[in-house]
This record gives structure tokens, sequence and C-alpha cells, in this order.
């Protein structure tokens, strides 16, 4: 923490909505669990706790609202290493002979395959897009306009 850092935040008894408090609470836990190292993840838990009793939140929901988020976490984790996402992605161009056996090969593997279009001479030479003279703007350095 730095130096300056008050451990102040919003007290309990403010007017705030309960969906607020709650959130402080578990926007500090998630803090925890996604920047300490697990060393030192029980101890600023640990001061996280303290620091909102110090701030008048009830021990009780301070334990329900953190038990809740490391839940959803475990629960979150572990539906990641239970996917069925594929091992790496693909992206290539199609071409008719290549296809089927490209895709028998990346389906054996556990690999994502996606084809795009093919670059041809119609989409090289045709640009839909027009820039302006540059005799025709003011104010406007030559060197940073993109030409064709």
């Amino acid at each position: 923490r730095k130096p300056t850092h008050t451990d102040t935040y919003t007290h309990y008894s403010t007017a705030a909505p309960q969906s607020t408090k709650d959130s402080l609470i578990r926007s500090l836990t998630l803090r925890a669990y996604n920047i300490c190292s697990p060393q030192h993840l029980h101890k600023e838990l640990i001061h996280i706790k303290q620091v909102l009793i110090n701030n008048g939140y009830p021990l009780t929901r301070i334990t329900l609202i953190m038990k809740r988020t490391k839940n959803s976490l475990d629960k979150a984790k572990a539906s990641r290493t239970n996917s069925n996402a594929p091992l790496a992605h693909i992206s290539t161009p199609y071409y008719p002979a290549l296809a089927k056996p490209l895709r028998q090969i990346t389906d054996r593997h556990d690999i994502s395959l996606t084809f795009t279009s093919n670059k041809n001479l119609r989409n090289i030479l045709t640009k839909t897009k027009t820039y302006p003279l540059p005799h025709k703007l003011k104010n406007v350095i030559p060197n940073t306009m993109q030409r064709l």
C-alpha cells in the first residue's frame, strides 16, 4: 500500500444502497484474489475484514459476501479448466482443395479453424475510400496524409 492510503471507505451507516456496500466488499476481495500471491492472501483478507469493520460493516455481512465471492471465483476457475475450448485457433484463406483435409487434421487435434476470403485482383485494385486532394485541404501537413 502507498503511505498515503487511509483505509477509509463508504461507511456502512451512510444512505448508500446496500448493493454499493456489498460491491465494496466484493471488489476488495476480488482485488486481493487477483493481485496477492498465495502466501500473502490470507493476511490481506484479514486486513480487509478489519478495515471494513473499522468502517462500520457487520462481520456477518463481510464474511457472507467474501464467501460468495470466493465461491464464484472457484466456480469460474472450474468452468475454465473443464471447458471444451480448443487448444488453438487458425484462420486461413479458403482453398477448396485444402479445406476438407485441413478441417480433418484440425478437428483431430482440437484446433479451431476458420476460413477467410481470398485476396483477388478485384479486392486489391478496388478502393472505396476516397482521399481529398492535398491542395484542397487547409492547415494540413501533406506528409501526414495517406495516399494511394
